[in-house]
């Protein structure tokens, strides 16, 4: 009905946009019968008709060929209300037939746009729902919620993340072989996609690189306290698993820790077309601290590998890997703290003047930590203001050496801004300021020769 509907539209449309509008033009002394102006309450529906499209097109629930009818009729609409010749009673008739079959139309399009939009409502709040439930572990809630999610919606109402919980909830009733069923599906559909586990362990380095210390301890014990239970849990799993096995546990043969082929560089890659040689390159890009690259290296290539031994050693190996993550965070966060703990000691020293022991904690923390652009920036900061204070003690004695007639005060005071002078040549020979120093020095040498 919507298409027929359109499909009048725009045949009136184009009738109308054929009605001859105001043009210069001679004067015609007949006009014909029954022809006469526009109502004004017609005028009215027009103006008002105007106003409802530019407002459904301010709003952006029309679709682009909606749009472009509404335009259409906006300028139409615009032109006829400023016509001041008189109309004949088919061109009125025309008219009025468009106006209702346009409000018509448009009212069906923002009624369907509304009622999709209720659905998109109704759907959000039923996944939600359904979180909620299994959180608070009601599981037949889940299990009921879920299937009528899917009856009035379809199958692809349940998205993958909703399959999970699903699948987890018949599991948690005894419904296993379905529980399975849905989460192979989701397994399947998902296996590119990153996991809790690993946003987890991104957030912390997230905030360091804020330098917000204090969130990414936070972030970093949250993740070790998820990676810690999934390791007990991986260990409990594996227990049960080889032990059901008639082939036992044998992963003694495939390395459990890095070897030193691991610290191969990185044009070396090692091949991973067997299990030893896998874990590995696994260990290299672990080494390189490429942790990602390392676990979605084992998990993409292990489904080439069947034998439950191989299998235990890969998850081993996934394990080792979490492991030498957290103690890079935790080696990570440690530095940071260290680095921090420098920044802020370094400026209390600034500021009670002691700038030779705040320059040289800083020189330290950039032996430890050379790519510190904060600490870096602060040395050269402190070393310019150590610099200016001493040649202003400096200009101070030289001016005093001028105005006193004692030549053994003079000589006294010009050595002295002689060897501050010297000395920040010596502290400080790589500063931009050294040039200029130099040419107090020569001055200063220069005046120590008069006497």
């Amino acid at each position: 009905m919507k298409k027929s509907m359109l499909v009048s539209l725009m045949f009136l449309l184009a009738v109308a946009s054929c009605v001859p509008l105001q043009r210069e033009r001679p004067r015609v002394a007949m006009i014909p019968r029954g022809a006469a102006p526009l109502a004004e309450h017609q005028r009215e529906r027009l103006e008002n008709r105007v106003k409802a499209l530019r407002a459904l097109l301010e709003d952006g629930a029309l679709d682009p060929d909606q749009s472009r009818l509404a335009a259409n009729l906006i300028r139409l609409y615009e032109e006829i209300a400023e016509r001041v010749e008189p109309y004949r009673p088919l061109e009125r008739d025309l008219l009025a037939a468009l106006l209702e079959l346009e409000a018509r139309y448009f009212e069906l399009a923002t009624k369907e746009a509304l009622e999709a939009k209720e659905v998109v409502s109704e759907f959000l709040e039923a996944r939600a729902e359904i979180l909620e439930l299994f959180v608070s572990k009601n599981y037949a809630g889940v299990v009921d919620r879920c299937v009528s999610l899917k009856n009035r919606y379809g199958a692809k109402a349940l998205d993958p993340e909703l399959e999970a919980v699903l699948s987890m909830a018949l599991a948690r009733q005894g419904l296993y072989k379905e529980a399975i069923e849905i989460a192979e599906r989701v397994m399947a559909s998902k296996q590119d996609l990153p996991n809790l586990t690993t946003l987890l362990a991104e957030i912390p380095l997230w905030y360091l690189e804020l330098q917000d210390n204090e969130k990414a301890f936070a972030a970093f014990e949250r993740f070790s306290k998820v990676a810690h239970e999934s390791s007990n849990l991986a260990n409990r799993i594996g227990a049960r698993v080889m032990a059901a096995s008639p082939q036992g546990v044998i992963i003694s043969k495939y390395p459990q820790h890095p070897t030193e082929q691991s610290m191969l560089k990185p044009d070396e890659r090692v091949g991973t077309e067997t299990l030893e040689g896998l874990i590995q390159e696994a260990y290299r890009l672990s080494d390189m601290k490429k942790f990602e690259e390392a676990r979605e290296l084992l998990l993409t290539q292990r489904n080439k590998f069947t034998n439950p031994s191989e299998l235990e050693a890969i998850d081993q190996a996934l394990r080792i890997i979490d492991q030498r993550e957290e103690q890079y965070l935790e080696a990570r966060i440690a530095a940071l703290s260290r680095d921090r703990f420098t920044l802020e000691n370094a400026r209390r020293l600034a500021e009670e003047e002691r700038y030779d022991e705040a320059i040289a904690a800083l020189d330290q923390l950039l032996a430890l930590s050379p790519g510190n652009k904060e600490a870096k920036a602060l040395r050269d900061s402190l070393v310019e203001t150590h610099i200016n204070k001493e040649r202003n003690k400096a200009a101070r004695l030289f001016l005093a050496a001028k105005n006193v007639s004692d030549p053994l005060k003079k000589e006294r005071y010009l050595r002295s801004c002689l060897e501050i002078l010297k000395g920040l040549v010596d502290k400080y020979p790589s500063s931009p300021l050294i040039p200029r120093i130099n040419s107090h020095i020569a001055k200063v040498s220069r005046e120590l020769e008069r006497l």
